[in-house]
């Protein structure tokens, strides 16, 4: 999750794999099942950043989830509340 001084909200993806992936079809969904579809061709080693509307991340934390075309899980993380941030700061547990 990024958040900078001007609140623009994010997710960052690394493709890690030995090969470029398509992720026409694919979504970033958050536990509040709010789902941002992907269009782009990730390169091996690139980085990805995805912005997500305000409402995308719960204040109390939760799950974001990277789906495949036919909705499977293919990664997902945990992320931090917000209690306790500072504006224009990010949390790291």
């Amino acid at each position: 999750m990024r958040a900078s001084g001007n609140q623009k909200t994010a997710v960052m993806i690394l493709n890690t794999s030995s090969s470029a992936i398509d992720l026409a079809g694919w979504s970033v969904a958050s536990s509040r099942d709010n789902k941002v579809s992907l269009n782009a061709n990730f390169a091996t080693g690139a980085t990805l950043e995805v912005p997500v509307p305000a409402n995308f991340f719960r204040k109390g934390g939760g799950i974001v989830t990277l789906l495949d075309g036919q909705g499977l899980k293919v990664d997902g993380a945990t992320y931090p509340g917000t209690t306790g941030v500072r504006r224009g700061w990010i949390k790291v547990d």
